[in-house]
């Protein structure tokens, strides 16, 4: 699924009037000192609610200058939203489209401009070719039989983390790398990576705290959470660092639905390496004809690793280098998937041979049909993306005579007019402009 998603919108490209650009609406700041002097305007956030479920999402102006936020420098509009929760109203049961969220984010973002007087023909240039993604949380749903085997499944995501990451965590001042909190019986796992991401891992069992949900009864609401608290929800959250070193800043690449499969595979891939249940690691002792592959010394060390014995301290390694020890470790590992720098007391117990088995990059999420309409799914989000488009449609043409009255008479700006115009029927055709296709991410 796709839950929340920071993207931002540039008006750089645009072509108006400046009557028209004086319509952009933005509030800032100010610092003012004792003598009334304005020393500095950041930008103001402002909280917009949805007319689909009244969740609210955030919508920042971006300036050229973030300190001295002034009118005419003003590059863009930055928006922070969970798309699930303004769609749907929940983020229980979702399908990964980055996409569409985009497209959802760009068209609560015009809402919200026609709603704040700004020009139809403005607004109408606004699209996804000017736009990038700031962050974006992609989450797995691993499926279980039931809440318990969730809740087992996620607990030895945490034990296995805990072997193979914190064991080797040194820096007290640093926060580890697996922490976790628990609360009424259910536990949030958090995976930290330094300087690349924090990921969780979780059974969603009801609304998160501070999250937002509506339901139609109490039926449907306990219909939903009855499927979602039987899956793991593994939730990768994309910083900007991580979409520009993989190439999934541009909401155009996630239209391209081989280039997104990969992403998502790709993300899905470096936390399971992270944790290092890629490599299978070993939780039984190995049997004598298989330790019998390494070296009378590497089976001395190793029978004394089993008894508590810091390999590292270990008589035959008195004198040697730390690339010796390190080719020792990596010869075991590779014959027996055993790391011996994890204590055998951890490595037998927290390293779960399950694990890697279950924890498979999961197929897209198919929502049972008597819940379609309460799940951010292709089905649901395709309606709603219409509805969304026909309220815009709406707010445009209650501006259409002041937006058409200050038209200047150049032949681009004709152009952009006959684009105001249009605004009306984009609501109706879902083929407006290429980047507002959704023909193929729907279908």
């Amino acid at each position: 699924m796709t839950d929340s998603i920071k993207l931002f919108i540039s008006i750089e490209h645009i072509v108006a009037s400046d009557e028209q650009l004086d319509t952009l609406p933005f509030l800032v700041d100010p610092t003012i000192n004792q003598h009334g002097e304005i020393l500095s305007s950041s930008p103001k956030p402002q909280w917009i609610k949805s007319p689909l479920t009244g969740a609210t999402f955030v919508v920042t102006p971006v300036f050229r200058d973030n300190k001295f936020a002034r009118k005419g420098e003003l590059l863009g509009y930055l928006i922070s939203i969970n798309v699930p929760a303004c769609v749907v109203g929940n983020n229980a049961l979702l399908q990964i489209l980055v996409y569409g969220c985009c497209l959802f984010a760009l068209e609560f973002l015009k809402m919200h401009l026609l709603q704040e007087g700004c020009s139809p023909a403005i607004v109408n240039q606004l699209d996804l070719a000017h736009a990038s993604i700031n962050g974006v949380a992609l989450t797995y749903l691993l499926d279980c039989k039931d809440q318990a085997e969730a809740n087992s499944f996620n607990a030895k995501i945490k034990e296995y983390g805990e072997a193979t990451l914190n064991t080797k965590h040194t820096n007290a001042k640093q926060k580890k790398p697996i922490s976790s909190i628990s609360s009424a019986g259910q536990t949030t796992v958090t995976i930290y990576k330094p300087r690349d991401f924090e990921d969780n891992s979780y059974v969603k069992v009801g609304p998160t705290p501070k999250s937002f949900e509506t339901f139609h009864s109490s039926e449907v609401r306990e219909a939903v959470y009855g499927e979602s608290r039987r899956k793991v929800r593994l939730e990768h959250n994309a910083n900007e660092k991580w979409l520009l070193n993989n190439d999934g800043y541009s909401p155009l690449i996630w239209k391209n639905k081989a280039k997104a499969a990969e992403l998502i595979a790709k993300a899905f891939q470096q936390i399971k390496d992270y944790l290092r249940v890629s490599e299978n690691l070993r939780s039984k002792r190995p049997k004598p004809d298989q330790i019998a592959r390494l070296s009378p010394s590497e089976q001395a060390i190793l029978h004394d690793y089993f008894n508590g014995v810091d390999p590292k301290a270990h008589p035959s390694m008195i004198g040697k280098s730390a690339q010796y020890f390190s080719s020792i470790k990596r010869h075991i590992e590779t014959e027996l998937r055993i790391d011996i720098t994890i204590p055998w007391a951890i490595h037998s117990t927290k390293i779960s041979p399950d694990l890697p088995v279950w924890m498979q990059l999961p197929d897209e999420y198919q929502a049972p049909s008597h819940l379609v309409d309460h799940c951010f799914v292709r089905e649901t989000a395709k309606a709603k993306l219409k509805q969304l488009r026909q309220i815009n449609a709406r707010l445009a043409a209650r501006q259409m005579p002041i937006a058409t009255s200050n038209q200047p008479s150049t032949k681009t700006a004709t152009k952009h007019l006959g684009q105001a115009k249009a605004f009306l029927y984009e609501g109706a055709d879902e083929n407006a402009n290429d980047t507002s296709d959704i023909s193929d991410l729907f279908d």
